[in-house]
């Protein structure tokens, strides 16, 4: 791959966590506190994004982990590409950093069980 400094910097900054004081704070609001943190938690922009971004940085690793000919076998399988698009709908559900690292460990290693 090409150097990296073409991809953006990954991982959280200020927004991310300012988003997370203000979900927590929303949070404990008497009666309505779980709509109040849920609401923030759709206002604030990104935070499916930067998952899926964590989601792309694991499969590229693992991608370079593989050689060329089987990872030009595992693109152009529709199994194996059903297997990265439901990787990539988990990841942005997940809440943590592990279960977004499960998700992005398990097409490349049940793509390979498929080859």
């Amino acid at each position: 791959m090409a150097g990296d400094d073409e991809y953006p910097q990954l991982g959280p900054d200020f927004r991310d966590r300012a988003a997370s004081v203000a979900r927590g704070v929303g949070a404990i609001v008497p009666h309505c506190g779980r709509f109040i943190g849920n609401l923030i938690g759709s206002i604030v922009p990104g935070q499916r994004m930067n998952r899926l971004e964590s989601y792309v940085a694991i499969l590229k690793g693992k991608l370079e982990e593989i050689g060329e000919a089987q990872e030009r076998i595992i693109a152009s399988s529709p199994e194996h590409i059903d297997l990265f698009e439901e990787g990539a709908f988990r990841a942005a559900r997940a809440l943590t950093q592990e279960r977004i690292k499960i998700f992005g460990d398990y097409p490349l290693d049940a793509g390979m069980a498929l080859i």
